[in-house]
């Protein structure tokens, strides 16, 4: 096993670990090669370390000893990937090592020292410079994720009695402002309020400010990760939409699906035989041919398609026979034939 560390100004110190990697051992390769790591790549004082959250690493006696030596460790968020930059540093020296073919442990470690100090200072640069870029991929990536693993969230609170309660409990802490689902849509919400931050300040400040260059270049990354991120959060918005009316909407249980695009929300009025009477209607758009409730009637058009639902069976097939007859007489009558269909499958098969 090795240890080793560099900087964007080239490789420090690399050692060989004799036995098990503890608390105790990491803290002796620390004090023995990081500060003169640090002096060799004359680093000064304003620098970063980064390490990953090993259980050495973290360990109480560590963070003690970091803090008396006055160096700054780079938090790093648990169960998180791991995008030390060193990683890439590893792989190129094990490509190196195996060309060359170690015949024993003393040949091996020779090899690994010979092959880390032909590391250059622009290929250190070079990682330094991509890290940035690399972070910002992997936060995107699990962005793109977000709406499927809320939809999983969804299913799972749904099929656990439990891990409701649960949910229902954390909402009404204080951290939990918001409903749960609607909290865990705030990374995204962040994005689009830093954008507008930046955009005011590349307003505010002059082409000379010292900040204006730094502030544009920030603005640069957060739109390209919206525009990626643009597919996502259409779909988390639709989501968020479609729960806040599930809230208000009774006897359909399976209104949050894959699939199922929130279109309108609006006051209509219905025409009865008491006249005309206000009610609320809210209008989607499916991704198939199924709405998931019984007594379905679908009205299809070249564009678009319309799904409602009646509170019979019988009173389903009342409309779909007022409506097939409507489109008889304008047929007869040589009027506009609307381009309608119309379903009612009793079953929610086609």
């Amino acid at each position: 096993m090795l240890w080793g560390c560099f900087s964007a100004k080239g490789p420090g110190h690399l050692v060989r670990i004799h036995g098990k990697m503890d608390s105790t051992a990491y803290l002796e390769i620390l004090a023995k090669n990081l500060r003169s790591s640090i002096k060799d790549l004359k680093m000064g004082r304003h620098f970063i370390f980064q390490q990953d959250n090993d259980p050495k690493h973290t360990a109480k006696k560590t963070k003690a000893w970091f803090k008396r030596q006055k160096i700054k460790v780079l938090q790093w968020p648990s169960q998180s990937p791991d995008l030390n930059p060193i990683e890439n540093l590893w792989k190129e020296l094990k490509i190196k090592v195996h060309m060359r073919h170690p015949k024993n442990l003393d040949n091996l470690e020779k090899i690994c020292m010979e092959e880390w100090a032909k590391i250059t200072p622009e290929t250190c640069a070079g990682l330094i410079r991509s890290y940035k870029r690399r972070l910002l991929a992997q936060f995107t990536n699990n962005l793109q994720k977000h709406y499927e693993a809320l939809i999983e969230l969804e299913k799972a609170i749904k099929n656990s009695r439990k891990l409701d309660v649960l949910c229902r409990d954390f909402e009404q802490e204080k951290v939990c402002y918001l409903p749960l689902n609607m909290f865990l849509l705030r990374p995204l919400h962040r994005l689009m309020h830093y954008k507008q931050i930046m955009e005011r300040l590349c307003k505010h400040y002059s082409p000379n400010h010292v900040d204006f260059r730094d502030t544009r270049a920030a603005l640069a990354e957060i739109s390209e990760m919206l525009a990626q991120l643009h597919g996502t959060m259409i779909k988390m918005e639709n989501f968020q939409k479609l729960q806040e009316l599930r809230k208000d909407v009774t006897g359909i249980d399976n209104l949050v699906i894959p699939g199922r695009e929130f279109i309108r929300l609006g006051s209509l009025s219905k025409l009865s035989g008491k006249g005309l009477q206000q009610r609320m209607f809210f209008l989607v758009e499916e991704s198939d041919d199924e709405w998931g409730v019984p007594h379905c009637l679908t009205l299809r058009s070249q564009n678009q398609a319309i799904v409602v639902a009646a509170s019979s069976q019988a009173e389903i097939e009342k409309w779909s026979e007022d409506i097939h007859m409507a489109i008889g007489l304008a047929e007869k009558t040589g009027g506009p034939v609307p381009e309608l269909m119309a379903s009612s499958p009793p079953d929610g098969s086609k």
